[in-house]
């Protein structure tokens, strides 16, 4: 679900102070107003006998910190109806009654609708800008207040992230971690991936449709393939997406992954 925090961040996953071992199977967070994953720790103790160990396998995150989707103007654009589940439109709908009456019949306008007090205009318009800066990711690896050590790893295998104005999948600051990574996909991303960490093993891993480069050590022979065509590509993984959210609004658990298109990839 759709998680934002007028007076803090709201990422979908967080793994924060002091954690150790954890390991994300199967799961999806999208429409966040940060992060989807996020990974930020601090250690409270130094402990040489304490790593921070760290998976994520099958998981995907898309569309996070779009400001759009709270508004109500990224349904809008994408021919969806209303979602009055959001408290942000509940607030819009509260202090604006002509809102939706204006929303069904194709005209979107926020005009003077308050939110926590603050019109709802400026609202987004200064979060956006705050979480720009710090956030937007799908899957955040750590932080620099993570142990420094070589004995740290993170992996991921079979993982998906796109349609971020940040990073696919972001360090945060974290340096000198070992890393596996496998199978995993970045596209429409600002950055696909950020990754200056010492990898044992780099396979099978795709990227495409990024505004910057990709940045990892310089140690070490990267490919990142695309497909031949990827704008059917996408369309593959947009179509996983939308049954993935429309089991979910189902109240019903999701029976598809991304796991059969990524192999596709490879044909």
């Amino acid at each position: 679900m759709p998680n934002m925090y007028l007076n803090k961040d709201g990422d979908g996953f967080t793994i924060q102070l002091n954690s150790f071992n954890n390991k994300f199977n199967y799961c999806f967070a999208w429409d966040n107003s940060k992060s989807g994953f996020n990974y930020y720790n601090y250690l409270f103790s130094q402990s040489a006998n304490k790593y921070e160990d760290f998976t994520y396998s099958h998981s995907a995150s898309w569309n996070n910190g779009n400001m759009d989707v709270f508004s109500g103007k990224y349904d809008f654009d994408n021919g969806r109806k209303l979602d009055k589940n959001l408290f942000t439109i509940q607030e819009i709908l509260e202090s604006d009654k002509n809102f939706e009456n204006n929303y069904n019949n194709k005209i979107f306008n926020l005009g003077k609708a308050i939110i926590n007090n603050t019109l709802a205009t400026e609202l987004f318009s200064n979060y956006d800008a705050k979480a720009r800066g710090i956030g937007q990711c799908g899957f955040v690896l750590g932080s620099s207040g993570s142990h420094k050590s070589l004995k740290n790893r993170r992996t991921a295998d079979y993982c998906v992230s796109f349609d971020h104005q940040s990073k696919g999948f972001n360090n945060n600051d974290s340096k000198n971690f070992t890393s596996l990574f496998s199978n995993c996909v970045g596209f429409n991303n600002n950055k696909n991936y950020e990754l200056p960490y010492t990898f044992t093993k780099w396979s099978n891993n795709w990227g495409w449709n990024s505004k910057l480069k990709d940045i990892f050590n310089n140690d070490f022979d990267f490919q990142v393939k695309a497909p031949k065509d990827t704008k059917s590509a996408q369309r593959e993984f947009y179509s996983v997406r939308d049954k993935i959210i429309s089991a979910v609004e189902a109240n019903t658990f999701p029976d598809v992954n991304f796991d059969k298109v990524i192999k596709s990839l490879n044909e």
